[in-house]
Parts: structure tokens; sequence; C-alpha cells
């Protein structure tokens, strides 16, 4: 117990000199966040960025964790999406700089860990857990008893968001050579580890995504098969229509799709609508994306209009602007056909072949005549 107690005392005494010397490099490293005059901006810019990518997880409903949330980078942004943040940090100091960063935020509160569990908070309280880059940085032991935590607070059926560094990869690989004679606090996985550790703690891998050097896992808190086959049936889409150019009419003019949603799950949800307009040369006439909560046995109307003339994209819901809505327009392409497509992105899930076998009822596509 006493080298465990040392060990741990080392952590958050590297920590917090970390976060003494430069917190918003200990936290978020680039050329930009190390200029004192982008620095602010910067690190801020990425938050949001990172912010961006969970909002799909939450439902204004929803109790969440941030395990490492440093000074609340991330917290910040996503603060308003949710009933209650819960920020967990090893680092004094750094818990100290959140309490001024976030501020004014009463949705969010702080709790000091000892590097391994996640004090005060209840059992199967929490519908959200994320952690980004936060476990490479704990030894394997710690980060296993950090796993065993995060099924202990999360909900049946809860999801967590958790990064790992990829040991296969040549990044990861490059990255473990850069440390492996100091020590600086970093540990690697294979995928298949990680498959038989979280396994092990009760939570199982809804899906990967891999980049150059990271995994990027969302889990679940209970049976993979189970969840996706509960949203499955339990999200509907009835009542499609489209009118305009969206029903390939009017090729020159606006256009309309309508829809009601309805879901029978127990719990809330929030789905992220995804939509593009894709040319026949590849590119994309329009791109849009907004974030659908949906409570259980709730029923909600979702309408996409397409405004030729001030080619503008508008996503509703209950003719209400979407939330989180972001729409990008390009410049009209080659002419030729094109393909509208529509997808409805379960909480961690990408577009692609696999969210459509899974979820067929949640994409939606036509062919459209030329449109050049």
């Amino acid at each position: 117990m006493a080298a465990e107690s040392n060990r741990l005392e080392r952590i958050q005494r590297f920590w917090n000199e970390q976060s003494d010397w430069n917190a918003h490099v200990a936290i978020y490293d680039s050329p930009d966040v190390r200029d004192p005059r982008k620095r602010e901006e910067a690190f801020e810019a990425a938050g949001e960025l990172d912010a961006r990518r969970l909002a799909g997880f939450l439902h204004p409903s929803s109790r969440v964790v941030d395990l490492g949330c440093g000074i609340g980078r991330v917290i910040r942004p996503l603060a308003g999406l949710c009933r209650e943040i819960i920020g967990v940090d090893i680092s004094t100091t750094m818990l100290d700089k959140a309490r001024s960063y976030l501020d004014g935020l009463p949705q969010v509160r702080l709790v000091h860990t000892d590097g391994a569990s996640l004090p005060s908070i209840e059992d199967a309280s929490v519908d959200f857990v994320y952690s980004l880059l936060c476990l490479i940085h704990v030894d394997r032991r710690s980060a296993y008893r950090y796993l065993r935590e995060i099924e202990r607070v999360l909900r049946p059926d809860g999801l967590a968001f958790l990064e790992f560094q990829n040991i296969l990869s040549a990044e990861g690989l490059a990255k473990f050579q850069s440390v492996v004679e100091g020590d600086y606090p970093l540990e690697l996985y294979t995928l298949e580890e990680l498959r038989a550790l979280l396994g092990s703690v009760g939570l199982e891998i809804l899906t990967c995504h891999e980049t150059a050097e990271y995994l990027h896992l969302t889990v679940v808190r209970g049976r993979r098969d189970a969840w996706m086959g509960a949203v499955s049936e339990g999200i509907s889409v009835e009542g499609l229509e489209a009118t305009g150019l969206f029903a390939g009419s009017d090729v020159a003019g606006d256009g309309a799709l309508r829809a009601r949603l309805a879901s029978r799950l127990p719990r809330p949800v929030t789905l992220t609508l995804s939509t593009g307009w894709v040319q026949a040369d590849g590119t994309a006439r329009f791109q849009g994306r907004g974030l659908l909560p949906l409570d259980r046995g709730q029923e909600r109307q979702l309408g996409l209009h397409w405004d030729a003339r001030g080619r503008r994209l508008a996503i509703e819901l209950d003719g209400e602007p979407c939330s989180g809505l972001e729409t990008t327009v390009a410049d009209v392409g080659v002419p030729g056909p094109s393909l509208l497509q529509v997808g409805l992105l379960p909480p961690g899930f990408a577009w692609n072949q696999a969210s459509q076998e899974s979820f067929p009822q949640l994409f939606y596509s036509r062919e459209l005549p030329s449109v050049g």
C-alpha cells in the first residue's frame, strides 16, 4: 500500500508541475498553443472541435463524466448540452485552474481523484463518460481500475468514449520508442488487448475508429448486441414525404423532405442528422449536420428545406432550427445525376456501410436528375 501511495503521489506531483509550467500545452500541445499570441484562441478552438465530436452522445437530461478534465477545455463548450457534467482530475492545480476557467457554469462539478477511482459518483448514475487521451498517461493497473469504475458509475446501456494509443501503428511505436528511456507516463495498447480488458469489467466495444496513431472507442455497459437491437427496434422513421427538388420534380428549384421520428427506447437518446447532396463527380453540393434529441415515447417532426435561390439548407425539428447545426454549401460542379443522402446516426456511429446495414430504417437516399 505504501508503494501504491507513493506512486500516485508521484503522478499527482508530475501533473501539478505540468500545470504550473504550462497547463494549456500540457493538456493540448500544438504549435499554436505554444505560441503565447495564439494560445487562448487555439486552445478554445481545439476544445470546441472535440466537443462537436462528443455532442451526439449528450441529451439535455444527461449526466456526464469527463475523466482527465484538466482545466475544462472540453467541459466548457459541452456544459450547455447536458444536465450535469462532472470533471475528474488527479491534479489539484489543474482543478484550481478549472474552477476559474469554468466559472459561471452551474452544470459543472469538479472532483479530485486518487488516480484510479471516481470518488463521490454514485453507482449506475451516469449516462456518458468520456476520456480524451487521459488513460494513455496512466499505468495499466490504474487504467484497469478506472475501467472498473467507469462500468460502476454508468447506468445499464450507458456509453463511454475512450481514446488509447495504438502500439501496432508506426506512429504509436515511434512515440513509444521516443519515451522508453525516460519517465514520461505513456502506455500503449492493441485493440484486442482493449477488447479483453473492457470485456472483463462488463464493457463492450460498440465502434472503433482507428487513426494513424490512436484507437477511438465507443463502449457500452452491457451487451453490444442488446444495445444495437434496442436502437434498431426502438427508433422509427415514418410518413416520409419529399417535394420539389428532393422529389426530382423541380431540379432547378427548392426542395423539402419531411418525416416523423418516434422513440420507444426506455431512455432519452440523441441522434446526429447527417445530410449530403453528392454530385456525379463525388463533390458535395451541400452538407448539413444537426443534433436530434429524442425522449422516451416522443414523436418529433423533422424537416429539411433547400432554398435554391439562397443556396441554403435549413434543418428543422418541430418547426424550429436544429441544435448543433452545421451546414456548408459547395460550388456547383459538373452537370449530371446526383444523390441525396440523409442519415440518422446513433451515438458513436459514423456514416458507413456497417451503420447502414445495422440501422437501415435510419438512412434514406434518392437519386436526383441532372443538376447542371
